[in-house]
């Protein structure tokens, strides 16, 4: 009986904590949606650069910003990140899931991520320099391999500050 209460309680504190994380996620688009607005000075449903930097010298802006995690003395990389279609305007779709991906603080997960996302960027800017170098060798009057040819550095190596001895 004991355990069964305990599971019961669980149970009943972790739908409680769902709930409540709910109610804060709607309350934050309700904000979200409510700020959009307020930077969309021409009505056009968008957010044009001139609307977003000057919204952000705004106290309340600044300050809703900073209550969000987001320094608001970034604007320019902030509105970077919010415009995914890079067409210099952030419509609501961008602003606010841009706005959810980037408030807060970053977590390890994230910066573990990031350095995945590195990884393989580079590995794929290896393979594509190897890629380059062989389809150079092989145009008529290159340099064999064994000839001293330049070769262009390694950028892959450089990205990741190796020097290529790992």
């Amino acid at each position: 009986v004991f355990v069964d209460t305990a599971v019961e309680i669980s149970k009943h504190d972790r739908s409680m904590m769902i709930e409540k994380k709910n109610q804060s996620k709607d309350a934050t688009l309700k904000h979200f949606v409510s700020l959009i607005s307020q930077l969309d000075r021409d009505g056009d449903g968008t957010i044009s650069k001139d609307e977003f930097f000057m919204a952000m010298t705004q106290p309340e802006v600044q300050e809703f910003m900073d209550a969000l995690g987001i320094d608001s003395e970034n604007a320019a990389e902030v509105f970077l990140l919010l415009d995914e279609d890079r067409d210099d305007t952030v419509n609501l779709h961008e602003f606010v899931v841009g706005m959810e991906r980037i408030r807060g603080e970053a977590k390890s997960v994230d910066i573990q991520m990031i350095r995945l996302c590195m990884r393989r960027l580079v590995d794929q800017i290896a393979c594509m320099q190897k890629a380059y170098e062989t389809k150079e060798s092989e145009k008529p009057g290159r340099w064999s391999e064994s000839q001293d040819a330049p070769r262009a550095p390694s950028v892959a190596k450089d990205a990741l500050g190796n020097n290529g001895n790992d």
